[in-house]
């Protein structure tokens, strides 16, 4: 499989789940989740940025879950 954009959304959606059940440093998750794009480095990025910018804002997209549910 050619690595590319969808892929790498879905690893992050599953790493971000497997954080979510036991935290992990975002290296750490990279390490675990994205051994099949680590030759592709502007993938790597994205997913990196995907992840780093979901846990930074994690309260915030909570809050607008939440929100939008009820």
């Amino acid at each position: 499989m050619i690595p590319n954009r969808r892929s790498v959304r879905e690893h992050v959606m599953q790493a971000l789940y497997a954080n979510e059940l036991s935290p992990s440093p975002i290296p750490s998750l990279i390490e675990q989740h994205f051994v099949e794009f680590l030759s592709e480095k502007t993938l790597l990025a994205f997913a990196k940025k995907l992840i780093s910018n979901t846990l930074e804002y994690q309260e915030n997209l909570d809050s607008l879950i939440v929100a939008k549910t009820q």
